[in-house]
């Protein structure tokens, strides 16, 4: 399991055999107080916005800014991108 999940609460090791994982589970689903501390989100592993990031940052290299400009001008919908990678 990766340590972040481990750190979080979000995760536990129990190890491969299938009746540590059994009891693990039946202990999980048999306590509301711990399942329900398991089951809050801590994001352990980001926000969730990393590939918008990456994607903004490649575009702002791979593209002139001039095409930038004009494909974002160019929308007639209103809508822009609310990243904050994007506003860079």
């Amino acid at each position: 399991e990766r340590p972040e999940g481990l750190a979080s609460g979000n995760a536990v090791l129990v190890g491969a055999e299938p009746s540590a994982i059994l009891a693990a589970a039946r202990a999980v689903l048999g306590d509301a107080e711990r399942r329900a501390r398991m089951a809050r989100p801590a994001l352990p592993y980001g926000d969730g916005s990393a590939a918008q990031a990456i994607s903004a940052v490649l575009l702002r290299q791979a593209l002139p800014s001039s095409a930038r400009t004009s494909e974002s001008s160019s929308r007639s919908d209103g809508h822009r991108r609310s990243s904050p990678a994007l506003a860079r």
